[in-house]
């Protein structure tokens, strides 16, 4: 009896895991009743204490191709990769997906639960407790583009969310932390309370601009009277958006635990603003294995 019982706890175990290197797998969202393709990257030393990493696609919904894009950097710095899939189907235009599905078309702000937003956080949780056993608490979070604007809307909107560090590469435009302009590009219709803004600029963000992501006739740049407020291109609009939270944080006298970094020679392009990005993790995550070695 006691051999049988070994088997069957030692093939539980392994069920549980992922296969190591390149897959996917499906999120089924509760919520929202949609069910999104999870592609992820298991690095070969992957074990309970390995930093999980989330990235977000652009506005071209290829999760597999950053999957790949980033499926080395994975390997060689070990974290396990997640790049969840918000296909056009179930995730029509801006609004459902980078907007977060969170302002209804007659103004109200959409129940918590079905936001885009918070899918992110079902997924980590999902991962946690159906795919692997790992001892992570909190996760990195990345966007280029599109992905950009996700990230740093979710981290307004989503203070709590557990995000060690994230990264906003080369947003479009930007949601500035303002109650006197709309949104998509204030918070003036928005249910956040006054004292939202120590919350959101307390949360470890970059924002990754690259200097050649200059350009004022970009196809797919985001032609708005109101974004042009922030700017012509996005190397512009991503420093009016860090400038006017930075000073607000002074203003306000509150913490403020953003950084600007530039990539010279990027443009409008994910591989090279990965390339900076993970290193930023990367160094996130050794001084966090030093701070925990210490503590012990």
């Amino acid at each position: 009896m006691a051999l049988v019982a070994v088997v069957i706890c030692f093939n539980a175990a392994t069920a549980f895991a992922l296969e190591t290197g390149p897959g996917e797998y499906r999120h089924e969202d509760r919520e929202t009743g949609k069910t999104l393709t999870v592609w992820y990257y298991k690095p070969a030393d992957f074990d309970a204490r390995t930093p999980v990493v989330i990235i977000m696609h652009g506005m071209g919904r290829n999760g597999k191709s950053y999957r790949d894009s980033w499926a080395r950097h994975a390997q060689a710095k070990n974290f396990m990769l997640l790049v969840p899939e918000f296909s056009k189907k179930d995730f029509p235009g801006s609004e459902a997906y980078n907007l977060g599905n969170y302002m209804l078309p007659d103004k109200r702000v959409s129940p918590k639960s079905k936001w885009s937003y918070t899918i992110i956080e079902r997924i980590f949780d999902d991962f946690k407790t159906r795919r692997e056993k790992t001892d992570v608490r909190k996760y990195y979070l990345y966007g280029h583009s599109a992905g950009a604007q996700f990230v740093h809307r979710l981290l307004l909107l989503l203070p709590e969310a557990r995000v060690q560090l994230a990264v906003s590469a080369n947003a479009g435009f930007y949601t500035m932390p303002d109650f006197t302009k709309e949104w998509p590009y204030g918070i003036k219709d928005t249910n956040l309370p006054k004292d939202s803004l120590r919350q959101y600029l307390a949360v470890p963000m970059v924002v990754l601009l690259g200097e050649k992501d200059n350009d004022p006739n970009h196809s797919s740049l985001p032609r708005a009277p109101q974004a042009y407020e922030q700017g012509d291109n996005r190397f512009a609009r991503g420093n009016y958006f860090f400038d006017f939270c930075q000073n607000a944080a002074k203003k306000s006298d509150i913490p403020f635990n953003w950084k600007r970094q530039t990539v010279p020679g990027a443009g409008h392009s994910n591989k090279l603003m990965s390339v900076a990005a993970v290193e930023l993790f990367a160094a996130d995550m050794a001084a966090d294995k030093a701070a925990a070695a210490k503590a012990k």
